[in-house]
C-alpha cells in the first residue's frame, strides 16, 4: 500500500523490512518498476535508518526509538487502535513525527518532508561553506 502510493515518484529507492510477515514479503518482491531492497530481517537496522531521508514505519517501542533518536524524519501510517495509536499520539507530540492515516495523503506528506530534509541539507552547506569562508580570511589576516 505505501509502496503503491509513492510509486509515482521515480527518484525514490524503497527499503523494507518484513519481518515474520512473509505473505508481505513476497507481495513486495513481485512490485516492479520501482527501486526495492526487501528484506525479512535486518541485524543493522540503525544503519538502513541512518541513510534514510524518511522512514514509514509502525509506532513499535524499540523502532521508533531508534528512528527519533537518529532524528529522522519519520511517518506512521495507520496506526492500529490501543497502545500502538497512543504510541503515535506521544511521539507526534514530543518527537515531530507525523502520522498519516490515509493512503491519498502519504504522497503530500513525504514530498513536506523530503522538501525540508533537502532545505536542512543546504542550510548545514551554507553553514559549512561560510565556516571555511571564514577560517581563510582570518588565517589571511594573522599570517599578516
Amino acid at each position: 500500500e505505501i509502496i503503491k502510493a509513492l510509486k509515482a515518484k521515480k527518484n525514490l529507492t524503497f527499503i523494507a523490512v518484513t519481518g515474520n510477515n512473509e505473505t508481505l514479503y513476497h507481495q513486495i518482491q513481485n512490485i516492479k518498476d520501482v527501486k526495492i531492497y526487501n528484506y525479512r530481517f535486518v541485524e543493522k537496522i540503525v544503519e538502513l535508518i541512518e541513510l534514510a531521508d524518511v522512514v514509514i514505519s509502525k509506532a513499535g517501542g524499540l523502532s521508533s526509538t531508534e528512528i527519533i533518536s537518529r532524528q529522522v524524519p519519520y511517518i506512521i501510517y495507520k496506526p492500529l487502535p490501543g497502545q500502538e495509536r497512543k504510541n503515535a499520539e506521544y511521539l507526534q507530540e514530543m518527537y515531530g513525527a507525523e502520522i498519516v492515516e490515509q493512503e491519498e495523503n502519504l504522497s503530500e506528506k513525504v514530498n513536506c518532508l523530503l522538501c525540508g530534509v533537502r532545505r536542512q541539507a543546504k542550510k548545514e552547506l551554507n553553514l559549512t561553506s561560510t565556516r571555511l569562508i571564514c577560517s581563510k580570511i582570518l588565517q589571511h589576516f594573522c599570517k599578516n
